[in-house]
């Protein structure tokens, strides 16, 4: 077996026997300690929520549905605004074609009759 200098595991003797060092069971051991700092929150979490989200379901509700109504108030609004811009384009755009349609007539020369 091969023995590298940064290696967590060192031979005993001839009989093969691996045992882990000291470091590796602080790394072990500060392992843990960061594995239960990270997930600990979760689980306080998982073992309030059944208690603590009901009732906030409850007194978020009316919330959420006036949220949504002020939603689909400015969604009308917006809406009608944009109706209202699309007329006054639309008309803007039917007094512009006939003011060069008659700018077009008052500029071309005088059509001659039959002689």
């Amino acid at each position: 077996m091969s023995h590298d200098a940064g290696s967590d595991t060192h031979d005993q003797g001839g009989g093969g026997d691996v045992r882990p060092t000291s470091v590796s069971r602080r790394s072990f051991s500060s392992g843990l300690k960061g594995t239960a700092r990270f997930f600990a929150p979760s689980l306080l979490v998982g073992l309030v929520a059944p208690f603590v989200f009901p009732a906030m379901r409850r007194a978020a509700k009316p919330v959420v549905k006036g949220i949504i109504k002020g939603a689909l108030s400015l969604s009308e609004s917006v809406k009608e605004g944009a109706a209202d811009a699309r007329e006054q384009i639309s008309d803007l755009l039917a007094e512009v074609k006939a003011e060069r349609e008659k700018e077009a007539a008052d500029s071309a020369p005088p059509s001659r009759g039959p002689a």
